[in-house]
């Protein structure tokens, strides 16, 4: 029987945001025996490289690569922005490890994510183009403002200084990655599940509905969007929730593995019992 690999959760975390921002999250998805890695993509940060969407995918890429050659499998975490890059990064992988020892992407979750094709980039992949409250920045690097903060990322959070708390985990912001074409829609290659954040001011319901016609159109095999009742950060405002939600649809995502392993094998016996039949023929 082939070994179980454990699986590790890699989160490719959203604009704005530090990777400490999602440490309540990863203690909650300790729980259930999953280890979480959360790159810092160098875009999110006040010293941004001249080519910071090149060095997210990097970033991402590596990280992915170091796993999976560990021999963990993973489960591809996309958050906002992160759906970009996580994906993009996921470019030159084998899809299916044949080698003992090394691990395989079992899948995608797309919590509030942007979905590209090839040839998008975060200002044109959603219908209407960019978030409005992206509108007012300029220049290479920017903040988000006190007032987005509260009203479009934290905004069912209704405790100031728990909002004031949760704003220190997030960091400058490279503008240029925003309007960076994706070269390859990883997603497309992936079993996919979406989440939608039915209260989120940041990316509203029409925009996930739209990111999940993609996904229904173009992903190797999609399973559909779940719900929470959450704004644009459920890893802030319900970690212990969204930590469950991706810890069964891990489950379901290991199931179908399992699945397509045994198909392989009862193909591969049927196979060699008609060489055997071929070969019984011929003495």
């Amino acid at each position: 029987m082939a070994p179980s690999f454990p699986t590790t959760i890699l989160i490719a975390h959203d604009a704005f945001h530090k990777a400490s921002a999602y440490d309540t999250l990863a203690t909650h998805l300790a729980t259930f025996d999953l280890r979480t890695i959360v790159p810092q993509l160098p875009s999110a940060s006040r010293c941004s490289p001249p080519d910071p969407f090149a060095a997210d995918t990097a970033m991402f890429h590596n990280a992915v690569v170091a796993e999976l050659m560990t021999g963990h499998n993973v489960v591809v975490l996309a958050h906002g922005y992160g759906g970009l890059p996580g994906c993009e990064a996921l470019q030159h992988l084998p899809l299916r490890s044949s080698k003992a020892g090394i691990g395989r992407i079992l899948g995608i979750i797309f919590v509030a994510a942007f979905v590209a094709e090839e040839g998008e980039s975060f200002a044109t992949a959603m219908e209407g183009g960019q978030p409005e409250w992206c509108d007012d920045m300029e220049g290479a690097v920017a903040n988000i403002s006190d007032h987005a903060t509260a009203t479009t990322l934290f905004n069912t959070v209704s405790n100031p200084r728990d909002r004031a708390e949760y704003a220190t985990h997030l960091t400058a912001q490279a503008l240029d990655v925003f309007n960076t074409d994706v070269t390859y829609a990883g997603w497309e290659d992936y079993r996919t599940v979406s989440i939608h954040c039915t209260r989120d001011n940041s990316q509203p319901a029409d925009a996930q509905d739209h990111f999940d016609r993609k996904l229904w159109r173009g992903a190797d095999d999609h399973l559909g969007h779940q719900e929470l009742e959450s704004d644009h950060c459920p890893h802030v405002s319900m970690p212990e929730t969204l930590a469950h939600k991706v810890a069964m649809i891990k489950e379901v995502f290991k199931m179908l593995v399992r699945e397509e392993r045994m198909k392989r094998m009862e193909v591969k016996e049927m196979k060699e019992m008609e060489e055997m039949k071929e070969m019984k023929k011929v003495r």
